[in-house]
Formats: C-alpha cells, sequence, structure tokens
C-alpha cells in the first residue's frame, strides 16, 4: 500500500532536438516562477480527479484519487481496487504547515512524519517550481513529442527527487523529468495532453511515471478551481472512519 500512495503522490508533483549550450539556468527559473505566481494568487483552492492504473509484477492496481489543495494545505482521498475489496479500500491523507495524518479503516488514525510520505508530501514538494534553485544549469533545447523545452539539470535533487527536467518554452510547464524517489526509486515521469484549467494554469491531463519496478499511468478527470472548500476537509478529527470503506478482514477494521 506505502509503494502505491508514493507512485500516486508523485504524479502530483506535481508536470529531444539535440540543441546544446552550456549556462545558468536562472532566466528559466525565473520564468517559471513568475509565472506560477500568478497562478498561485488568483488560485484559492482547487480540487483535482483522476484515476491511476500502476504495473507492477505484470498485475494491475486501479487507484481513484480526489486531492485537495487549499492554501497551505492538502488532502488526498484514495480508493484503491483489489482482490477481496471489490468496492475499493479507502484512505485519506491529510498534509498541512503543523501536521501530517494517515487514515484508513484498518489502522484508524495515524499522526506521521510527512517524511514517510516521501515524494509530493506537501504542497510546496507537489508545486515544482516552488523548489528550483539557482544551482540548476540550462543544458540546452530539447524536443519532446513535438515540444520545444528547455533543459535543465540540478546538482542536487529537488521537488519530488526530481534532477533534469524538461520545461516548455510555450507555456512553461512539466514535460518530462527524470529522477530518483526513496521509495520509488529512479524514475522517468513525461506529462502530456494539457489543458487551460483557468487563469492560464496548463495542467496536464495524463501522466506518465515508469520505474525499475512500476508503471503508473494517471489520468485526470475534472480539475475544480476556487470552489469554496471547506477547511473542515483539512481536520482529522472530522474524518468519521467507520464510514470508509475497507476489505473485509475479521477483526482489523476499527474506526475513532
Amino acid at each position: 500500500m506505502k509503494s502505491i500512495r508514493s507512485a500516486v503522490v508523485l504524479v502530483f508533483v506535481l508536470v529531444f532536438a539535440g540543441v546544446s549550450f552550456a549556462g545558468s539556468g536562472s532566466e528559466v527559473i525565473k520564468l517559471a516562477k513568475e509565472r506560477y505566481s500568478q497562478v498561485e494568487g488568483k488560485v484559492k483552492d482547487v480540487k483535482i480527479v483522476s484515476v491511476s492504473i500502476m504495473e507492477l509484477n505484470g498485475q494491475k492496481m486501479q487507484t481513484n484519487t480526489t486531492l485537495y489543495k487549499k492554501g497551505k494545505k492538502m488532502r488526498m482521498d484514495s480508493t484503491v481496487l483489489m482482490p477481496g475489496a471489490p468496492d475499493g479500500f479507502e484512505s485519506i491523507t491529510i498534509v498541512t504547515q503543523d501536521e501530517t495524518w494517515m487514515i484508513s479503516p484498518l489502522t484508524g488514525k495515524q499522526k506521521i512524519d510527512k517524511n514517510q510520505l516521501g515524494a509530493g508530501a506537501s504542497i510546496d514538494d507537489s508545486e515544482w517550481w516552488n523548489k528550483l534553485t539557482d544551482d540548476a544549469e540550462l543544458k540546452g533545447e530539447e524536443k519532446i513529442d513535438g515540444v520545444v523545452c528547455y533543459v535543465l539539470e540540478t546538482k542536487k535533487s529537488v521537488s519530488g527527487g526530481l534532477k533534469k527536467m524538461w520545461i516548455s518554452k510555450d507555456n512553461i510547464t512539466l514535460i518530462k523529468a527524470e529522477g530518483e524517489d526513496e521509495k520509488v526509486g529512479k524514475f522517468v515521469m513525461k506529462s502530456s495532453d494539457f489543458k487551460n484549467v483557468g487563469f492560464n494554469w496548463y495542467f496536464a491531463q495524463r501522466t506518465v511515471i515508469e520505474s525499475p519496478k512500476a508503471k503508473v499511468t494517471s489520468s485526470v478527470s475534472k480539475v475544480e478551481i476556487n470552489k469554496g472548500l471547506s477547511d473542515g476537509l483539512f481536520i482529522a478529527s472530522e474524518v468519521d472512519v467507520s464510514k470508509m470503506k475497507a476489505p473485509n478482514v475479521s477483526g482489523m477494521r476499527f474506526g475513532r
């Protein structure tokens, strides 16, 4: 379950023509931060509905996810479809500036260290542009699926373990990334089918993450902005665990 959650969270991190030259990536970083700071100033809250398919050891597992963000608070509701749980197994992750909660009908409510979640464990981590640093080097420009991209490479991994990023010149979106996460391992991520969901925020409708261990394909079905999300969504004590779906395992289900 932890590997599934890590992979799905990594997806919300967050998004070759061979023209090569060395230089500073500071101008690209400035463009990214300026563009998304304007978006951040207008987007007060967001709800993202998606379906992820994980391929692992020849088997496929589906996770239906609803991600909520409001300011510096994040909540992810996941339903994993698996043998023994035809209706799905639900879990909730809540991350605020002060605390992180993992909630499921099998374990109840657990307050944990944010680092246990791995990549994308906070709003700043899931939004890659917030973690770009001045040590990023502009390696050149390349085409990814016909899209001309800046190629940035960092000395230290940033935002979800990213080390190399392909950022579109046209609308400053993360098209491809390479990196390494302690739970997922080395990975390659590609995003496509970008859609303007509001305020010139181009959001990938499809993201694929591949590693030696697994492949995760995520498809976004809905993005809602500024719908007035309730603060109660991000309060663990207001979650009723007894109403969450779980495999029918005798003696293991409980709520509090």
